[in-house]
């Protein structure tokens, strides 16, 4: 399958960053096609697999997003929240964003994209009417309980995915009582659960062919 990995870390980023280089290592050894899509704050040399960047940087005009790239809560020092961001700077990088997934869309034609967080990449990915299957971390549910606009663009996001995946039932539960109707697409797999992840794309593209 082709999948497309989507995230809002970068790919040297502790923890989610990281885990998107393992998926998408371990999707590879499994036969698939994987390409990503992430934020950064710039281009890096001998990536270990096709990444499309959307770059931002504080001050440069030249960027693509003229402030560092936001994270969801203070895991990067020096970088924005997502809920520090003005209006102006949310929509740009939105849409900043949506024109690298949609590139990506045309240009590799996936048969799932997975967001590996449910609010920005999760509402990104459900525009592109492509299949896909979302990550929810806790980090990202905590800043989305607090922001009505970040929560909006995550029921949204989680309402229409073919499945979220959780880390833990703990996880599992947080989930389910922050988003309506959702508790039955819910799957627990601890990180990496890449044959899992595997299982489960092919499981969403099937239910969306009608299989």
């Amino acid at each position: 399958m082709r999948v497309l990995l989507v995230n809002h870390l970068p790919l040297w980023a502790p923890g989610g960053g990281q885990q998107t280089v393992e998926l998408a290592t371990g999707l590879a050894a499994l036969g698939h096609e994987v390409r990503a899509v992430v934020a950064d704050r710039a281009g890096a040399a001998g990536d270990p697999l096709p990444v499309r960047r959307l770059i931002c940087r504080a001050g440069d005009a030249t960027a693509d997003c003229s402030f560092e790239f936001p994270v969801a809560t203070r895991e990067l020092a020096g970088h924005p929240t997502f809920a520090e961001l003005n209006a102006r700077q949310l929509a740009e990088y939105r849409e900043q964003f949506r024109r690298r997934i949609d590139a990506e869309v045309e240009q590799f034609n996936p048969d799932v994209i997975h967001a590996l967080h449910v609010w920005i990449e999760g509402h990104l990915a459900l525009e592109t009417g492509v299949p896909y299957v979302l990550s929810a971390v806790g980090p990202e549910l905590t800043a989305a309980g607090e922001s009505t606009s970040l929560h909006a663009l995550a029921q949204q996001a989680a309402e229409n995915g073919g499945r979220i995946v959780v880390a833990n039932e703990p996880l599992r539960r947080q989930v389910a009582a922050l988003f309506e109707g959702v508790a039955e697409r819910l799957e627990v797999a601890p990180h990496p659960a890449i044959a899992r992840c595997s299982a489960i794309y092919q499981e969403v593209v099937a239910a969306r062919r009608g299989l």
